[in-house]
């Protein structure tokens, strides 16, 4: 049976605040995106209960499993209920934070180039650059503290990896306005040339270090375990929905930029979609989004979704989101038995200490074409 603590720190010092006695919890990763975290603190009877260890938008927080971290994030909701004296907190993984940053100075006539050579960057404007490089720089910028001050980082450090792919033109302009978790992640759905992220914590001589890690085409990799209905699956479900295929894609941005994509996959009737980004006013980003789209949409989602528990091969926290399992099902007309991506978790550790897992997961071919 796994030892599960959470511990909130504050984002600025990254001291640790408290260890906290949460109950009916639930968190998970998400493949791209930030994840969740969700649980019940008790209003009384303990002291590590206060809002200034749980205080909305200053406060991390911290799942460790068997003295390692498997999630972290920020609190981001409380809602106290005094009938039940129950203490519910929301919080978002790491990444959020850069979902609610934009790119550029604080000075809103500020110049967008001298600031990213202040904090020592080769951006804004980027040609034949590998897209990992300009993730990294995109966190770095809006963490500097040469641009921004001292409340600016949150300490997320990155690392070098580099990848073959090369972005031939990739400028962000000072008006735009981007909002820097947004742009990573358009970026990171172009389909040739994009690449999986997620923000990892670890301690380190004692302290807390947290990384973006990168990997291009992908994290994870084809791993050799098989998830098997009525051996270490307690729950499985699939669906399909047809009538999101496309095989030819148009995408509009702002002031009447289209752009299109076929991709069709031969095998279906040619069907179309037309999308529109309002606010998306580059011509780069509006393709990159268009052939993500056309991608995601050239074949019937399958996206099959698997309960399991900690007490049974594999542990999820062996697994990263990316990672490619075998799923192996056969019940009425589901007759299942290939790879599939992790596309997402969500781990409910039990008050009696057993965890409940649930996994999403995704169609290889959908990755890798």
């Amino acid at each position: 049976m796994a030892t599960y603590r959470y511990l909130t720190y504050d984002l600025l010092s990254n001291a640790v605040l408290a260890d906290l006695p949460f109950s009916d919890v639930t968190y998970g990763e998400v493949l791209n995106k930030p994840g969740s975290f969700s649980g019940t603190l008790p209003m009384f009877g303990d002291d590590a209960v206060t809002l200034a260890n749980i205080e909305v938008g200053r406060v991390g927080l911290l799942v460790e499993r068997d003295g390692s971290i498997v999630w972290n994030g920020i609190i981001w909701t409380i809602d106290t209920d005094v009938q039940t004296q129950r203490v519910r907190v929301g919080a978002e993984g790491t990444w959020s934070y850069f979902q609610r940053r934009i790119i550029h100075p604080i000075d809103p006539y500020g110049d967008l180039a001298g600031a990213f050579a202040q904090a020592g960057l080769t951006g804004p404007y980027y040609y034949d650059a590998d897209p990992l490089l300009i993730a990294r720089e995109l966190v770095t910028f809006v963490q500097s503290t040469a641009v921004f001050g001292g409340l600016a980082s949150i300490h997320v450090g990155t690392g070098s990896e580099t990848s073959s792919a090369r972005v031939e033109q990739y400028e962000i302009n000072e008006m735009d306005y981007r909002v820097c978790g947004n742009e990573i992640e358009s970026l990171a759905g172009a389909w040739e040339k994009g690449f999986d992220f997620r923000i990892v914590a670890s301690w380190q001589a004692g302290a807390i270090s947290k990384v973006l890690q990168l990997g291009q085409p992908h994290i994870g990799t084809r791993r050799p375990v098989t998830y098997e209905l009525g051996r270490n699956v307690t729950s499985f479900s699939v669906g399909w929905d047809g009538k999101r295929l496309a095989g030819w894609v148009v995408g509009q941005g702002k002031d009447s930029i289209f752009e299109h994509y076929l991709n069709p996959s031969y095998t279906y009737p040619l069907y179309d979609d037309a999308h529109t980004w309002g606010d998306v006013d580059d011509e780069t980003r509006v393709a990159l989004l268009t052939i993500d789209r056309a991608n995601k949409h050239k074949i019937p989602l399958a996206t099959p979704r698997i309960t399991t528990n900690d007490s049974v091969d594999p542990d999820i926290h062996s697994l990263v989101p990316g990672d490619e399992v075998r799923v192996v099902a056969s019940y009425g007309l589901l007759a299942i038995d290939g790879y599939y991506r992790i596309n997402a978790y969500d781990v409910s550790p039990g008050n009696d200490g057993n965890a409940s897992v649930k996994v999403d997961l995704a169609p290889t071919e959908l990755f890798d074409e």
